[in-house]
């Protein structure tokens, strides 16, 4: 973030769960909600506020149970 905040005008935000793996191949579980996964998203929030971000973050997140409870973790934790 502080290499590019000049340059980062939204973020798409979502977590990574730990990688499966199919045949020999890494591959990268993303697009989930924001309590689970690799991402230290409290640490990536608090590095935004930081950094007096001011554009879009948006959530992008595909099941709609993980949206309802990322938006929960945000209230909870204070960031909306």
């Amino acid at each position: 973030m502080a290499r590019w905040q000049q340059k980062i005008h939204e973020i798409h935000l979502h977590n990574v769960l730990r990688p499966v793996y199919q045949n020999h191949v890494r591959i990268h579980d993303d697009h989930h909600g924001l309590e689970k996964g690799v991402i230290d998203i409290p640490a990536f929030l608090h590095g935004l506020q930081d950094a007096e971000f001011k554009h879009p973050v948006m959530l992008e997140i595909m099941a709609q149970r993980e949206i309802v409870e990322s938006l929960d973790y945000f209230r909870a934790n204070g960031f909306l």
